[in-house]
């Protein structure tokens, strides 16, 4: 499993950005503030005690725990502003530390652990560390560069079309190379198809083992030139299409269905349909046809069986249904944990069984994430915190 990393400097907003884009986290930053004052209950019962597992001093772009290590990377001032500075700190005895520097003009910087390597990814960089002691082992500079599993695809314009490369990972040598440009690149679950797209709309979808293109097409679909925001669930690709989802057949990239949404801008798979997020809330879609089975349109986010609603207000959704199963109160959720604002500090329950595991003091709600067993937050004082989850009571 790929890790999930955060950026420390952004509260979540309500809409997922599509890639590319920026927006304006201070509304939301004061929306969560104002969220967590409106608490919640727990059943009480004793509180443990986090175990701190590292605390680190700054203002941290990301950061990611992967196997032993703790990875983190900060922005740099003046002379050296384009570039981030990426450190490893152990988390167990088997951990190492080391410090490397990588080149992102934008100060932005995306995190992966692959096998031995830490990927270091901007739009337009790639940088693939020894995840054991920081050295370099390849780079790569392109007008797009991506990870699909454990390889990189990346897009190079020349005099014709362009072209775009596969990769592997962790020596950097070179899988194959096909004629065309790729602004979205991913793969399909199965691992066997990459689909791409460019800024004029051309998609292809690919054969992953020797690049051969299996089909193409042109698809209208993109907001004021921005990037396409894409998802690949089972055989289908989906396109947000302004107000409406489009899904085309992986295969041969033939239209299946179109179906109307207020500005889609999530899809997953959902107990056998998908589960598609709107502006106006949630609905269930039959992969199909493009039939909307139900509509919740209380809930701005949905993952996991888990919606949240503008207010805060967190409940468990049957994905069969729409229908509210279980309420789990207000709070700001992070993974399979709650965090809410409790007598001056941050307590942190299970969020399904409301277990409360720990109380903490300086934490920032909104910019805490979990990693497996670990729950890294920003703390006041410009500082990351990284604690280790108990395990669940029986």
């Amino acid at each position: 499993m790929v890790p999930v990393l955060i950026d420390l400097d952004v509260a979540p907003a309500a809409r997922p950005p599509a890639p590319g884009r920026r927006e304006h986290w201070l509304p939301a930053l004061l929306a969560a503030s104002l969220l967590l004052l409106l608490g919640g209950a727990a059943a009480p019962r004793p509180v443990e005690v986090l175990r701190t597992v590292a605390v680190l001093q700054g203002v941290f772009v990301t950061a990611l725990v992967a196997g032993t290590q703790l990875f983190t990377a900060r922005a740099l001032p003046g002379d050296d502003a384009d570039q981030v500075e990426i450190s490893a700190v152990p988390i167990t005895p088997a951990g190492s530390r080391w410090t490397a520097r990588v080149e992102a003009p934008s100060g932005e910087v995306r995190l992966a652990r692959e096998g031995s390597v830490l990927v270091a990814e901007t739009l337009e960089e790639l940088t693939v560390l020894d995840a054991r002691s920081g050295a370099l082992r390849w780079h790569a500079t392109a007008s797009l560069t991506t990870v699909v599993g454990g390889q990189a695809v990346y897009s190079e314009y020349d005099d014709e079309d362009g072209s775009t490369t596969l990769v592997d990972l962790e020596s950097g040598r070179s899988l194959w190379s096909s004629p065309g440009l790729a602004d979205f690149a991913d793969r399909d679950a199965t691992g066997r198809y990459l689909f791409t797209m460019d800024f004029d709309g051309r998609a292809a979808v690919r054969d992953i083992t020797d690049g051969r293109r299996l089909a193409s097409r042109t698809l209208d679909v993109f907001p004021d030139g921005d990037r396409p925001v894409v998802s690949i669930v089972g055989d289908l690709v989906y396109l947000f299409k302004g107000s409406s989802l489009l899904a085309v057949r992986l295969s041969d990239l033939a239209t299946a269905w179109e179906t109307e949404a207020a500005i889609p801008y999530e899809v997953q798979a959902c107990a056998g349909l998908i589960c598609v997020s709107d502006r106006q809330g949630v609905m269930g879609v039959d992969p199909a046809g493009g039939q909307v089975r139900w509509q919740a349109v209380r809930w701005i986010s949905y993952a996991d069986g888990v919606a949240s609603a503008q207010d805060g207000t967190t409940v468990l959704l049957d994905p069969a249904t729409g229908r509210v199963t279980r309420h789990l109160g207000h709070g700001m959720r992070a993974g399979d944990l709650m965090l809410r604002a409790h007598e001056g500090q941050t307590r942190v329950t299970r969020l399904r069984s409301g277990e409360l595991i720990g109380n903490l003091s300086s934490v920032i709600p909104f910019a805490c994430v979990t990693y497996d067993r670990f729950l890294g937050c920003r703390t006041s004082g410009e500082s990351f915190t990284l604690w280790e989850i108990p395990r669940e009571s029986p």
